[in-house]
């Protein structure tokens, strides 16, 4: 639509010729005859340049009132349209329509905004009403079939959820001393014979006070013990690809990995056979559970062997039981079913006869293990596991996959057999 300053600023040239004509004409600085003005010759009759002038401006006038006739009747098509989208929204529960002269009327809001004034004003070319909420029509969104796909994505996390991982006790009970070699020695007292006495008590010395008698003599066996370090290892295989687009997935195996290596370690310190390429474990150097009578309860076998080891001048530091077995302990009744209470919790620690509980799923079930572990055993470390990503095994570099090796060397010297002590929970005496 045209406003009256775009058609003033399409016919200035016009005006202002005919103005500048009539000026010039009453100034008499224009021959009537014959007038140039900005390189237009105007050839004229004598008396007749007032005709001309006259009748340019009749035909401007006409021009003007033509376009003046247009702009009203498009502004009153522009209200006819407004009060028929007045008519056809629908805002209230009732499902009554707007127009009614009351608040829903929407043709105030048009004719008080200053965008609409300006553009009726033909100052813009354009105008921007807002419009209250009320007067819009809702609907509500139900369900998520979207034609064309879903409306937005699943909030996906960005970690790799892992089961629940075994936690780890055996290490933790042992001294862990490093090496820079493949295997460890050292040298253990196999038998010791004491037979340290006074001196004096024969007939071979004249003196009273035992002086120039023979003195006593011990034996003794020592024994070399060599140790060599194991290695326990283990690998994935994953694209290159996998590995690089998702740091999520590069950390998860990294973890799982380490994770792995540990519950192998955890389960050799405990029950390795010693058999080529094993650790030779705490329970295959312990021993054995004596009992010295019958229908022992697992209170009592775990109380026996603990004065098993204080015999041998061991103080317990610990009993590793499966968490079945645990929970049998804690559990224990008499014979009018009231718990015994025999375990206890000592800053969070669980304790039968003063000695920690340790619970671990390396331990079978019906099987327990008594020990002075800080004197018993301790940890070698040739080389703590470690990570290692390979692209050249194999043909992995032109298939694009990559290796992810864990490994480590681990070593266990078993310095006093004597400070474990290992049996059956249901012991028979």
């Amino acid at each position: 639509m045209k406003t009256i300053q775009s058609y003033l600023l399409a016919h200035s040239l016009q005006l202002f010729v005919a103005v500048a004509i009539c000026a010039g004409l009453a100034l008499g600085m224009i021959d009537p005859a014959s007038a140039m003005i900005g390189g237009i010759m105007l050839e004229v009759a004598p008396g007749a340049e007032f005709e001309i002038i006259k009748k340019a401006l009749a035909e401007h006038g006409l021009s003007v009132k033509q376009f003046m006739d247009k702009y009203d009747d498009e502004k009153k098509e522009i209200k006819t349209r407004l009060l028929e989208v007045e008519q056809k929204m629908v805002r209230n529960p009732r499902g009554e329509g707007f127009g009614d002269g009351g608040d829903n009327s929407i043709m105030p809001i048009f004719e008080q905004s200053d965008g609409f004034k300006s553009l009726l004003k033909g100052e813009t070319k354009s105008a921007r009403i807002q419009i209250p909420g009320k007067f819009l029509q809702r609907k509500a969104m139900i369900g998520s079939a979207i034609i064309g796909g879903t409306i937005s994505a699943p909030d996906r996390g960005t970690e790799i959820i892992a089961p629940a991982a075994r936690r780890l006790m055996i290490r933790n009970l042992l001294p862990d001393v490093p090496t820079n070699v493949g295997s460890t020695e050292f040298v253990r007292e196999l038998v010791y014979t004491n037979n340290a006495a006074p001196q004096g008590g024969t007939t071979m010395s004249p003196q009273t006070d035992g002086e120039g008698e023979a003195k006593s003599q011990s034996e003794m066996t020592l024994e070399l013990v060599n140790c060599p370090s194991i290695t326990i290892a283990h690998f994935f295989t994953v694209a290159r690809q996998a590995l690089e687009d998702s740091a999520a997935l590069a950390q998860h195996l990294e973890t799982r990995g380490i994770y792995g290596w540990q519950l192998e370690l955890d389960q050799e310190l405990l029950t390795g056979t010693g058999a080529s390429g094993k650790l030779n474990g705490l329970v295959n150097n312990a021993a054995v559970f004596t009992g010295g009578s019958t229908n022992l309860t697992l209170l009592d076998c775990v109380r026996k062997a603990i004065t098993q080891l204080a015999v041998g001048n061991h103080f317990a530091t610990g009993v590793i039981l499966n968490p079945a077995d645990a929970e049998a302990l804690e559990l224990a009744k008499d014979s009018q079913q009231r718990y015994l209470g025999v375990v206890i919790q000592v800053n969070g620690q669980a304790v039968v006869w003063r000695v920690p509980i340790i619970e671990t799923n390396a331990m079978t079930a019906g099987k327990f293990l008594v020990g002075d572990f800080t004197m018993a055993a301790r940890i070698r470390t040739r080389q703590e596991a470690h990570i290692e990503i390979s692209l050249d095994h194999s043909d992995y570099r032109t298939r694009n996959l990559a290796l992810i090796l864990i490994e480590g060397r681990i070593g266990l010297e078993i310095h006093r057999p004597i400070a474990l002590c290992y049996g059956d929970l249901s012991h028979p005496g």
